[in-house]
């Protein structure tokens, strides 16, 4: 299970809109991706989650000869305390920049794919770093922006191919957070071939909530930006899981389609080009004795921006270029 979920952590796209016929060159919106211990599918309740999820992490040090065991306790168990309370995100898209900010941990990481630049600012300390789309640099360590698991990373093609089988159904009109939307239910099973291995395979369930907001599309090709690290180098479990599912989204929502995903569907076809308000990937392993997780994504605060707005794609006056 752990190795089919890791070589699903690839790239994520992201997902942000336009009302249709709107004029506006981008818009935001402010999301919340949380983990399900027991499947079951929540109620949507964005307003309330968001601010749950904006909270920043506690972070008490422990000092002396047992002090890094309990730092190494404390992370672990603040890592799954997150992934319950959820990871708090704003969301810009506009023209060739896109940025993603993690509100809790105060990071943000802007690309501009016409300078083939990616910028980590470090909202905290207020200083940033630039490195060079093309010639990506390793993950800082130490805690700094772009650090950890928020590095974003071009997609290197390594040869695995998905094929998603689903069958879909209508679930009729409902209104989220005040947006009117249309819900679809599909049962999933996603096969992973990769290169001399033999294929994986798990079933999921997907429940969405579509906007009439259509989805602009970024300019970089295969470029993921978001919570988790790409290309499948590092993270297992939840998180993995968590990336997962906005994967597949980015790859059934490609204009053009993504080459490595093949899909096959019964029933109405899911639309593409639509931004969801809430989904939810619930998914069974055949270890789990029938047990399932899920994995929860709300969207919501969406608004016009503009790619000329510098207070948002550029470095804030006052931040320090890191050596």
């Amino acid at each position: 299970m752990r190795r089919f979920v890791a070589s699903l952590f690839a790239a994520c796209s992201l997902f942000l809109t336009t009302a249709p016929g709107s004029a506006a060159s981008g818009l935001a919106w402010d999301q919340v991706t949380k983990f399900s211990m027991d499947g079951s599918i929540p109620e949507p309740n964005f307003a309330e989650d968001f601010q749950t999820a904006s909270a920043p992490p506690q972070q008490d040090r422990h000092h002396g000869m047992f002090g890094g065991i309990q730092n190494s306790l404390a992370a672990a168990m603040g890592g799954l305390q997150m992934l319950q309370r959820g990871i708090a995100e704003r969301h810009y898209v506009a023209g060739s920049f896109e940025r993603v900010d993690n509100i809790a941990e105060q990071t943000a990481t802007i690309v501009d794919c016409s300078a083939r630049t990616i910028t980590y600012l470090d909202l905290a300390k207020k200083t940033y770093r630039i490195v060079s789309l093309d010639h990506p640099q390793p993950p800082a360590t130490g805690g700094g922006p772009g650090s950890g698991p928020r590095q974003a990373t071009p997609v290197q093609d390594d040869g695995t191919r998905y094929k998603i089988a689903y069958a879909s159904q209508s679930l009729g009109p409902k209104q989220i957070s005040g947006v009117n939307t249309d819900g679809y239910k599909a049962d999933m099973t996603i096969t992973v071939m990769r290169p001399n291995s033999s294929p994986q395979t798990m079933n999921t369930d997907l429940t969405e909530y579509l906007s009439s907001y259509a989805e602009p599309h970024q300019t970089c090709p295969n470029l993921y930006l978001g919570m988790g690290p790409g290309n499948g180098g590092a993270g297992q479990g939840p998180m993995a899981t968590m990336e997962m599912t906005h994967m597949i989204d980015a790859a059934m929502r490609t204009p053009s389609g993504d080459p490595r995903f093949a899909f096959s569907a019964t029933g109405p076809a899911l639309p593409s080009g639509r931004l969801d308000i809430f989904s939810v990937y619930q998914f069974v392993s055949p270890q789990s004795g029938g047990r399932g997780f899920a994995t929860v994504v709300e969207r919501g605060n969406v608004r016009q921006i503009s790619d000329g707005d510098k207070t948002i794609f550029g470095v804030p006056p006052g931040f320090t270029r890191e050596r």
